[in-house]
């Protein structure tokens, strides 16, 4: 949350954090001008004092949208050193105007590394007293993150609502189709392919408001048996063979995510399929009971393998490289980007806990690409700590392995 900030900074002795880039996709900087657009713009986080947005004469409307100090680039005397970039010179000005000229001070955001690198240097070179630390801003800003502020779960709730939407969209787009020897066909008598649906999730989500940068999974057979592959857009959808929706979108350029993903077979499913789809339901929804407050985030994923073990599977636990059983960690947390703190993986960090605030996902998975008929089945939502420690679902979408579709 925004309020460890200072606390996180008094921590690791630093001065101040300069944030910068476009709003688009930049988390960090979203973090702190929400859905506000700029194409370029710094946030200058200091040691107790509010922090203050620079911003360019053209988007001060776009300023006055955030709940920062705003200050204009244009309002400030900007020197013209002959040895350094605009870039720098810009900086320059901001640091002097805030009394930010000598300190330890950490860079985060989205820059072009060149550019970045040449910046730095040129600001150390003429603010000699001013000292880069790297890395130390992330660290803080990722660990104040980690906890979602009451705004932020609103956000990664919409969202959600926005996943479910689509999902649904989709399963009505398949069922109203048909099979014909097996490839499901749309009305006009072509197969219905991977591509079609990608294109429909792509157009339902931007009328939503929403995007996906990360992409869409949506594989079918062998390649639903490998966690990240996205699927063949030329495949048609077949019966009788598993398909992984796995979906992670986001607010239009860069906000928040949500994060599900559920298992289907059109038309029917193989008796082993079945199987497995029970035992990973069974496990998902034991995983959720079991989540308590302060519980380390890797105990679940000790607790998915020990099923799964139990089971006959193979699993991450006994070989780092196994390709068919259990084969990730079983969460991630959410919130500006798909993958954030907490992690779930069996050498993470015991920090990472299950604390009231936390947004994360439970998404264990069983995969068989080399079988002879491959399949991968995985379910996954995104749930919610709140602060009595209960735990909520915030992507609530029914569980089906089979969608029904007429033949033809």
């Amino acid at each position: 949350m925004k309020k460890q900030i200072q606390a996180l900074m008094a921590q690791k002795k630093l001065d101040a954090i300069l944030i910068s880039g476009a709003r688009e996709h930049n988390p960090f900087l979203t973090y702190f001008v929400g859905d506000a657009f700029f194409t370029h713009a710094d946030v200058l986080v200091m040691k107790d004092r509010e922090p203050l947005l620079f911003y360019r004469m053209m988007e001060r409307d776009t300023a006055a949208m955030t709940p920062l100090q705003g200050v204009c680039y244009n309002d400030l005397e900007i020197s013209r050193y002959r040895d350094c970039s605009e870039r720098a010179n810009t900086l320059l000005a901001a640091l002097k105007y805030a009394g930010m000229t000598s300190g330890r001070i950490a860079f985060c955001g989205r820059i072009e590394f060149n550019t970045a690198w040449q910046t730095i240097h040129q600001l150390q070179t003429k603010l000699p007293e001013l000292e880069v630390v790297g890395g130390v801003g992330d660290e803080i800003l990722n660990e104040a993150r980690y906890l979602k502020d009451p705004d932020e779960i609103e956000k990664i709730r919409d969202m959600c609502k926005i996943v479910t939407t689509v999902v649904g969209r989709v399963e009505d787009y398949i069922s109203s189709k048909y099979l014909h020897e097996g490839v499901l066909m749309d009305s006009d008598g072509t197969p219905v392919t991977i591509g079609k649906v990608k294109s429909l999730i792509n157009l339902w989500l931007g009328e939503l408001g929403a995007e996906n940068p990360e992409g869409t999974i949506f594989s079918q057979g062998r390649d639903a048996g490998v966690p990240h592959n996205q699927g063949n857009d030329a495949d048609a959808l077949q019966a009788g063979k598993t398909i992984v929706y796995d979906f992670f979108p986001c607010g239009m350029g860069g906000g928040y995510f949500g994060d599900f993903t559920r298992t289907w077979c059109i038309g029917w499913a193989p008796d082993e399929v079945k199987e497995s789809y029970a035992e990973v339901k069974e496990i998902h929804d034991l995983l959720a009971e079991k989540a308590r407050p302060n519980m380390r985030f890797k105990d679940l994923q000790q607790m998915t393998c020990d099923y799964f073990k139990s089971h006959g599977h193979k699993t991450i636990d006994e070989d780092i490289k196994v390709t068919n059983g259990y084969t990730h960690s079983v969460g991630h947390g959410v919130g500006l980007n798909i993958h954030e703190r907490p992690f779930s993986s069996k050498t993470g960090s015991d920090k990472d806990l299950l604390l009231p605030g936390a947004v994360f996902t439970i998404e264990p998975g069983l995969y068989y690409p080399d079988k002879p008929e491959g399949y991968g089945v995985r379910i996954e939502d995104t749930y919610f700590m709140d602060k009595d420690g209960k735990v909520s679902p915030l992507t609530e979408y029914p569980y089906r392995l089979i969608i029904d579709v007429p033949a033809k």
